[in-house]
Parts: structure tokens; C-alpha cells; sequence
């Protein structure tokens, strides 16, 4: 997110699982079964377990952890999630294309290090660059973050799952430049690509729905529909509202015209709608929950990432870690202002809460409601609610969705945090 701002009934589709909706069990509880080998279900007895976020490790060969491992950084060894079944193979994954304004507040950034490093488990098709308030949309400068990260250096030291630096570089697309409603004449290599994922064949064979991240406006995507809309059955939409609705009021207005006009199953969250601030649910990934010891804004930034990292065999003169920017708003902070909607697809995987085939269940992307069910069956907004109300729905899992973070970041130097 730029600038300096202060179809119905469809099963979740992973690979190797039959579709089913999970529910959820209390944090440090153990889950229900669920097994993601590609064997069928019926084939398997797997068992269950809860996992210390410290050593656990997406891999081929995954072994049983303690349940709680000591950690040097004192509040990490408060919390202990319920992870994948230690008997499985491979996480469940997601189809994700990312539209991001990365060019302005250096959020977009911090929110790309949290896409590359949980790769493994949203597999990206496309990273497009797209419109944003105060941003300069740039593909060059996306690659030049995605270097920045090193994620071979992951893959290398176990994390094989996690999709390679050139993988995730051949996935940068340039998007629209200027914002405006879509038309015949804004054809843009971003919307081509955004169609043509819509269009591919799932090579799980599973016929997941593409999960189209909004991480700027709606600019990119609006123009892809408007060129192809046979692709809204295959797509869902997860978008950050706010200035990003007030950088291009055009395209968001385009589209939920379309919804209400010609495709009203279309599937979309929309966080944040407008008059801005009055509700903007993704605040909470920052505003709020707990902000105590290395669970702060500025702390978790100070003890989990800097120092962390390489500097890609020397490619660059710092760290992923220490080169990893703070926001412009609030200023000098963690901020991840558009992560929510990758929490949102995270939460059933990695903590055991919400339905992503339910946006109106709980899990830390935030829980949404349904504003006009019988008209517009899978269209999500904000709850009806103050706005500290729907920032609540995403802080209140703030110490899990850190720990689980912080976890990752431990990857780069041994698989524990310090």
C-alpha cells in the first residue's frame, strides 16, 4: 500500500487435500486430522501434534519438535501454535498473484519479504506493478527487493519448498503507470498476465481459484476483467481499500459496478472501504493487539530482523536484515499495511483459525461481513462497526502471526530465533 496513509459455496483448494473447511481449535491445542500428502485421504492415518514455531521447517523430511523450545528472545518462547501435521510431507498451498504499488511508503517491502519467505506455501504467478498514492510503480525496483531477500540462501540451508529467486523474478510484470477507469485503450502487460494466470490450468489439477492480492489499486486488475471477464468464476479478490480507493476511485467504482450489473458472484474482499479511516480493518496488523517486549512496531524490527540475513554472496553491502526499510507512516516502524491479505490465506495453515472460503470467521487477516447476501452472495467488506472494532479482528492474533514470522526469519542463520 502506497503513499503516506496514517463464486458461493466454493472449497478451499490446496494441494494433495480434499477440499473440506476446517475449524478451529484453541491456540496450543492440537487440530483436527488432516493430512496433506497427495494420497487420498482415505489412505492415510496421520498423526497430530503441536510444533514449536522455532524449529519447525517446511521440507521433504519433517521431524517432531518439541512441543516448546527454549528461545534466547525471551517473549518467543511465550507462544507455541499449532502447526502442519508433523507426519505430512508438504503444506497445503495457495495460486497467488500479488498487485503492488511497491515505489511509495516502503511498506509494499516489508510486506514482499513476508510473500518471498512464505512461498512455499503461496506460490506466486505473478507479481504485477501496479498504481498507488505517492507511489512510483517500478518491476525493476520489485526484482531489486526480491534479491535483496536472497531466498536461495533459504533454499539451500532445507527450505527447498520455497520458490526460487528466479522463479520469483521471471514473476515481475509491469503494470499501469497512471490510475484510471479500465478502457480499450489501457491495455497493460500486468492485465495480460492477470488473465492469462486466470486462464491457466491448476497444475495440482485441483482447480484452485487464482487469489488476486491488492496491495495498491485496483487499476491493473479492473482493466483485466474489463478485457476478460470469462476469468471472475476463476479468480477471488482480496484488496486493501482506503488511499488506495482514493488514488483510483475509477477503477474500484468499475468494478463494483460490474459486480452489481453483470457478474454479481464475483468474490471479493474488499478492506477498507470508504470514507477512509472509518473502518480500514488492515490498520490492525499494526495498530493495536500486543505491542509489548519484541512484539512492537519498532522492537520486533530492532530484535528478530536486523542482523539477520546475507548480503547475497555480496551483491549488496548489507544484510537482508539491516537493508529491510521502515515505514514512512507511522514513521520508522514495522508496518506490512497490506499483509493482511496474505494472513487472511496463512491462518488456517500456519494458526489453526479462520476458512478462507469465509471471510466472515475469525483468523488474522480479519473477519469481514456479507453487506447485501441475497445481491451479492460472495461480495466482503468491513464489519458495520467503529473502526477499532475491525482492527481488533486482525490485532488480537498479533503475537502468533509475529511468532510464526520470526520463525521464518530464524531460517537464515540455523532455525531458532535469536
Amino acid at each position: 500500500m502506497g503513499g503516506r496513509d496514517a463464486p458461493s459455496g466454493t472449497s478451499q483448494y490446496v494441494d494433495g487435500l480434499r477440499s473440506r473447511r476446517r475449524q478451529p481449535w484453541p491456540m496450543g491445542g492440537r487440530p483436527p486430522v488432516t493430512h496433506l500428502d497427495p494420497a487420498p485421504l482415505d489412505h492415510v492415518s496421520p498423526s497430530r501434534s503441536s510444533v514449536s514455531l522455532s524449529l519447525i521447517q517446511v521440507a521433504p523430511q519433517v521431524e517432531v519438535a518439541p512441543s516448546h523450545v527454549v528461545s534466547v528472545v525471551p517473549c518467543l518462547q511465550e507462544i507455541t501454535l499449532p502447526m502442519l501435521d508433523v507426519a505430512c510431507q508438504c503444506p497445503p498451498t495457495y495460486r497467488v498473484l500479488v498487485s503492488t504499488d511497491l515505489g511509495g511508503d516502503p511498506d509494499d517491502i516489508q510486506s514482499l519479504y513476508r510473500l518471498v519467505h512464505h512461498s512455499d506455501i503461496l506460490r506466486v504467478e505473478a507479481i504485477t506493478s501496479c498504481t498507488g498514492p505517492g507511489s512510483t510503480p517500478s518491476a525493476q525496483l520489485i526484482q531489486h527487493w526480491i534479491q535483496r531477500i536472497d531466498v536461495d540462501h533459504l533454499r539451500a540451508r532445507g527450505h527447498t519448498r520455497l520458490m526460487s529467486e528466479h522463479e520469483l523474478l521471471d514473476a515481475v510484470v509491469q503494470g499501469a503507470i497512471t490510475p484510471g477507469a479500465p478502457d480499450a485503450t489501457r491495455t497493460t502487460a500486468a492485465s495480460r498476465r492477470i488473465i492469462e494466470c486466470a486462464q491457466s490450468s491448476d497444475s495440482s489439477r485441483l482447480r484452485r481459484p487464482l487469489w488476486i492480492l491488492v496491495w495498491g489499486s485496483l487499476t491493473d486488475v479492473a482493466q483485466a476483467i474489463y478485457e476478460q471477464p470469462a476469468i471472475v468464476p476463476r479468480i477471488r479478490i482480496n484488496s486493501i481499500g482506503s488511499s488506495n480507493t482514493e488514488n483510483d476511485p475509477g477503477s474500484r467504482d468499475w468494478l463494483y459496478r460490474f459486480m452489481v450489473t453483470e457478474y454479481p458472484e464475483l468474490w471479493w474482499i474488499e478492506d477498507g472501504v470508504m470514507p477512509r479511516f472509518s473502518r480500514d480493518t488492515f490498520r490492525g496488523v499494526y495498530q493495536g493487539g500486543d505491542q509489548s517486549g519484541c512484539w512492537g512496531n519498532k522492537t520486533f524490527i530492532e530484535q528478530i530482523i536486523r542482523g539477520r540475513g546475507t548480503t547475497h554472496g555480496g551483491m549488496f553491502a548489507e544484510r537482508c536484515g539491516d537493508a529491510f526499510p521502515v515505514a514512512s507512516w507511522p514513521e520508522g516502524r514495522l508496518k506490512e499495511g497490506d499483509s493482511p491479505t496474505m494472513l487472511y490465506l496463512l491462518a488456517p495453515v500456519l494458526g489453526a483459525v479462520g476458512d478462507v472460503d469465509d471471510p466472515t470467521r475469525p483468523g488474522w487477516g480479519g473477519q469481514f461481513h456479507r453487506p447485501d447476501p441475497e445481491r451479492l452472495p460472495n461480495y466482503y467488506c468491513d464489519l458495520d462497526q467503529p473502526s477499532e472494532v475491525c482492527q481488533r479482528t486482525i490485532s488480537r492474533w498479533r503475537r502468533e502471526f509475529l511468532a510464526e514470522w520470526a520463525a521464518r526469519w530464524g531460517w537464515y542463520d540455523g532455525g531458532s530465533c535469536s
